[in-house]
């Protein structure tokens, strides 16, 4: 069967083909002895400058709607968590599973749901 050129490939340039590509490697060059290494002595790290601990002055803010800022008291509660880490959690007492219904052990056999279907056992 004779090909029928389309008008999208009739319209497409055709582009004539390359030459392959020559690529010239240089020549290996020896790289030069390597530079006797340097002792360097190690550098102390600046003494760190101890940093102030500043607390937050409390916040005064208005309220007009008649309600009052209340703070936590740090003392308080770090001494709660220190109290209540040495009680250990209770155990959880584990999970009963239920029991599972037996398998039977019968041949299967296919059930067609839709009407017209073939209900010829396998």
């Amino acid at each position: 069967m004779p090909e029928v050129p389309t008008p999208v490939a009739a319209a497409m340039p055709t582009l004539p083909p390359e030459p392959p590509m020559v690529v010239e490697t240089p020549a290996l060059v020896p790289l030069a002895a390597p530079a006797p290494a340097v002792a360097v002595a190690p550098v102390a790290p600046a003494p760190a400058e101890a940093i102030p601990v500043v607390m937050p002055k409390p916040l005064e803010l208005d309220w007009s709607s008649g309600l009052s800022q209340v703070e936590t008291d740090v003392s308080k509660t770090r001494a709660a968590q220190v109290q209540t880490s040495a009680f250990a959690d209770a155990p959880r007492p584990r999970r009963t599973r239920p029991v599972l219904p037996p398998v039977a052990e019968e041949p299967l056999m296919q059930v067609e749901t839709q009407p017209g279907g073939n209900s010829a056992p396998l």
